[in-house]
């Protein structure tokens, strides 16, 4: 039979060949992230770029379309005709809703 002192050696020793191959496999897998890093650090930066620059030019287009529809609409002899347009149709829907009424 084998003493305590003999028995908390071996645990000691079980215990430090796990502890060595965990951290080797953990040594390992950190030393293959630090490889891919740079790498997909510099993919993830030139996408997040990509995306600021469509943002930005998005930002631009949807002022300049602002823009033109606020110039647009304080153009009253243009907003006025327009509206008599909407009002046009409006009264044809109108009608056409009452006829289809009547019909059913």
């Amino acid at each position: 039979m084998n003493s305590p002192e003999t028995l908390l050696q071996a645990t000691i020793n079980r215990l430090a060949v796990r502890f060595n191959k965990s951290v080797t496999k953990s040594l390992a897998y950190l030393s293959e992230i630090a490889k891919e890093t740079p790498a997909t650090f510099q993919r993830n930066w030139k996408e997040f770029k990509k995306e600021v620059y469509e943002e930005a030019d998005r930002i631009s287009k949807h002022e300049t379309e602002q823009n033109g529809w606020n110039d647009y609409q304080n153009n009253s002899s243009v907003h006025s005709e327009v509206q008599e347009k909407i009002d046009l149709i409006r009264a044809k829907v109108a009608k056409l809703n009452r006829k289809l009424e009547e019909h059913n």
